[in-house]
């Protein structure tokens, strides 16, 4: 079969032909697995369609003038300095001599003007975080950036055994610091195709 497959994180198995749906957590966050019987009219092969959806959001001030956010069911991105902002994915495997990509089919955005979210702060174990400076990234936070710039992208994993595995990660929430806003992404559809790798010519 010519054309990219689910691989299920929790079980390690490829799935082909049929739906699988991941919930990450009640009433919060749902992403949603399925092969297309229809690509890209320029290939007429099947694709993968990633539907997800978020209908809850938690975002807590701090001490800092800061906002913590969080999605039941999901991690943050966890990066020292960096807006610590949700995230996910799936894996999918990947036929030999193709490469994957990724194109949006459909979203949907809510806008929060006003919200900045806290960096992430290093931790020590057992709570104990004494002797520990902040951080806070003065290149993202003092600029006109959009952060995370990519909402989604395709992540190489490696092989299992012979089978090519990349991630689809998401990251549904963006901060626009030109516009002090944190834009969520409530919906997004997108679709993972592959095509033949581009032998270089001799």
């Amino acid at each position: 079969m010519r054309y990219p497959r689910i691989v299920s994180a929790a079980t390690v198995t490829v799935l082909a032909g049929i739906t699988s749906s991941l919930a990450l957590a009640a009433g919060s966050a749902t992403l949603t697995t399925r092969l297309s019987e229809f690509g890209p009219a320029s290939s007429g092969e099947p694709s993968v369609v990633v539907d997800f959806a978020v209908s809850g959001v938690t975002l807590t001030p701090d001490a800092n003038n800061f906002s913590e956010m969080s999605i039941d069911g999901m991690a943050n991105l966890a990066q020292v300095g960096k807006p610590d902002l949700p995230t996910t994915g799936v894996l999918i495997a990947v036929p030999a001599g193709y490469d994957p990509h990724v194109v949006l089919v459909s979203e949907s955005q809510k806008t929060f003007p006003g919200v900045t979210i806290a960096p992430y702060q290093r931790k020590w174990r057992c709570d104990n975080d004494s002797g520990l400076t902040y951080s806070l990234d003065e290149a993202i936070y003092d600029s006109s950036k959009v952060y995370p710039q990519l909402r989604y992208r395709l992540e190489e994993v490696g092989y299992l055994q012979d089978l090519r595995v990349v991630r689809l990660a998401i990251t549904p929430a963006q901060m626009d610091f030109g516009k002090q806003t944190l834009v969520i992404t409530d919906k997004m559809t997108l679709r993972v195709t592959s095509s033949l790798k581009v032998k270089p010519q001799k």
